[in-house]
């Protein structure tokens, strides 16, 4: 995830006001509940309840590849 910091602070180097840099999701939520950084990027969980009801990206359902795969294994 990426995240701006708001004021300047120690972490992995110096951060000064405005620098934008990439932490872990871990690391990016306790630097904005310290007030430290704002989000810049949505993190991956974010990111998929985002997507609206409709959309067919086909994370629900297996793959034509995959189902092959588990008829081979069967």
């Amino acid at each position: 995830m990426e995240v701006k910091a708001i004021s300047p602070f120690e972490h992995m180097g110096t951060r000064r006001r405005g620098d934008v840099f990439e932490v872990s999701e871990r690391i990016g939520e306790r630097l904005v509940q310290k007030g430290l950084a704002e989000f810049v990027s949505p993190t991956v969980k974010e990111a998929a309840s985002s997507n609206p009801a409709g959309d067919s990206s086909g994370a629900s359902e297996p793959s034509d590849t995959s189902r092959r795969a588990r008829s081979k294994k069967d």
